[in-house]
C-alpha cells in the first residue's frame, strides 16, 4: 500500500483529532460559502500523488480543516512530490493565523513572545 500523501495525514491528524467525518468537513465548508464535496475532498486527500489543484480548493479545505491556507498549501506542494518545509513561518505568523487561539490567548502569547526575543537578544 502506498504511503499516505503529506495533504491526507494533514486531513486524518485534524479529523482524528476533532472527531470529524468527512460530512463534518463537508459542512464546515458550505457553513462559509465554499462549495467543496465530500467525493472532491476524498479524491483529494486520497491522491498520492496529488496532480493539480486550483487555489479555491485550498482556502475551501482551510476552511473545513479550521487550519491555515498556507498550511493546506505546504501539504498540498508535499502531497504532489515536492521537498517543502513551513519552517519559514515565524513563531508570531504561526500564533496569529492559528484559528484554534482566542484573540486574548493571541495577544498573551505575543506578548510572552516579544519579551522572550527582545531578553534575548539584550533589549
Amino acid at each position: 500500500m502506498d504511503q499516505r500523501s503529506a495533504l491526507g495525514e494533514l486531513y486524518d491528524a485534524v479529523t482524528r483529532a476533532n472527531d470529524w467525518s468527512l460530512r463534518d468537513v463537508e459542512a464546515r465548508i458550505a457553513k462559509v460559502g465554499g462549495s467543496l464535496k465530500r467525493s472532491r475532498i476524498n479524491d483529494l486527500v486520497n491522491a498520492n500523488p496529488l496532480e493539480s489543484i486550483r487555489a479555491e480548493v485550498i482556502y475551501d479545505l482551510a476552511d473545513g480543516l479550521g487550519v491555515s491556507a498556507d498550511r493546506v498549501a505546504v501539504a498540498v506542494v508535499q502531497s504532489m512530490g515536492f521537498r517543502v518545509s513551513a519552517d519559514g513561518i515565524t513563531p508570531a505568523e504561526a500564533i496569529a493565523r492559528d484559528p484554534h487561539l482566542s484573540e486574548d490567548t493571541k495577544a498573551a502569547l505575543l506578548s510572552i513572545l516579544k519579551t522572550a526575543t527582545e531578553r534575548r537578544r539584550g533589549a
